[in-house]
């Protein structure tokens, strides 16, 4: 299975438990991110979706 692309969107910008609030990947995870499978890669999204999700309901935006 071939690699997945990088889900940054050059808006970096970590919260307190260092967190992208661009991509919703972890700081440990934006570092793992070119040497993971593309199994990983994909946890590493679902995760980082479901941050987005939390963060985006946590302000009262609409989930994206």
């Amino acid at each position: 299975m071939d690699k997945l692309p990088s889900p940054c969107v050059r808006n970096c910008c970590l919260t307190e438990e260092d967190i992208c609030m661009g991509c919703g990947r972890s700081y440990q995870e934006i570092l793992d991110w070119h040497q993971a499978n593309a199994q990983r890669q994909q946890m590493i999204l679902d995760k980082a979706r479901e941050r987005l999700d939390t963060l985006a309901k946590a302000r009262g935006n609409p989930i994206r």
